[in-house]
């Protein structure tokens, strides 16, 4: 059974929308775990440059909890200019 973990940062709705990711690919036939999975998801906040650090900060934390694991970045990092 293929796995997947989640990271969530932020506001509530990054929280409602982790839920319904998890609710998601359960129905689909995958378990969420806390480690070594095989997909990590981040759903991101950048709304303070506090957050932004801590968003940074946990990309880097799933990847060394799960190296092997396809990363996935979620939320509003994704709009932000680098």
């Amino acid at each position: 059974m293929p796995s997947v973990t989640f990271y969530t940062l932020g506001c509530k709705l990054n929280q409602a929308e982790t839920e319904s990711l998890g609710l998601d690919f359960i129905k689909q036939g995958w378990q969420v775990v806390d480690n070594n999975a095989d997909v990590c998801i981040v759903n991101s906040c950048v709304v303070t440059q506090k957050a932004e650090k801590e968003t940074r900060h946990t990309f880097r934390l799933a990847r060394r909890q799960n190296p092997r694991a396809l990363l996935v970045a979620t939320g509003c990092f994704l709009n932000k200019d680098v």
